[in-house]
């Protein structure tokens, strides 16, 4: 095998990394950006909420008026209490959730982020190991051996030096 052949898995190795590191990039700037629109939609759905809460207490206290109740006190002032307490709930209870939607995300870009650098490390360890055993197989190509213990079926004798050796196709 040439040189250039035997750098081509090197090379496809190392690139494969680069590309997976690239992609885990990518993925973890998509998913900050999803945790940035979670958060935003909850603090304008917490917002709706609340001002949904007030516009509710209003009609309630107006119809206390109207019911011929002094609003706002009594038993109605209870039940103002209660509404806005509900409200309350409802809002925190959104932000709640938007918050752990955003977080969510957050950790799913953490983790793309580690996937692309454990990529990349691969790429250069994996690399590196063609290369070796690319060098290692010149090696023993210069000297005219095969590495020790590496014999393929059919070779006879130990496997160090196969000049002269006679093929056992067919003696089983």
């Amino acid at each position: 095998m040439t040189a250039m052949g035997n750098m081509l898995p090197v090379a496809g190795q190392l690139f494969q990394g680069m590309a997976g590191y690239s992609a885990g990039r990518r993925n973890a700037a998509a998913y900050a950006v999803a945790a940035q629109n979670a958060t935003e939609t909850g603090v304008a759905e917490e917002a709706r909420v609340r001002a949904s809460v007030r516009a509710a207490i209003g009609d309630q206290i107006a119809g206390q008026w109207s019911n011929g109740m002094e609003g706002g006190t009594g038993s109605a002032i209870d039940a103002v209490r209660e509404s806005m307490i509900q409200g309350a709930m409802d809002a925190l209870t959104v932000r709640r959730d938007a918050t752990m939607k955003a977080q969510s995300y957050e950790a799913q870009a953490a983790n793309a982020k580690a996937e692309g650098a454990n990529s990349l490390l691969s790429g250069l360890i994996g690399g590196a190991a063609k290369a070796w055993t690319a060098q290692q197989d010149w090696a023993v190509a210069r000297a005219g051996t095969i590495a020790p213990g590496t014999a393929k079926a059919g070779m006879v004798g130990d496997g160090t030096n196969m000049t002269g050796a006679i093929s056992r196709v067919g003696t089983y």
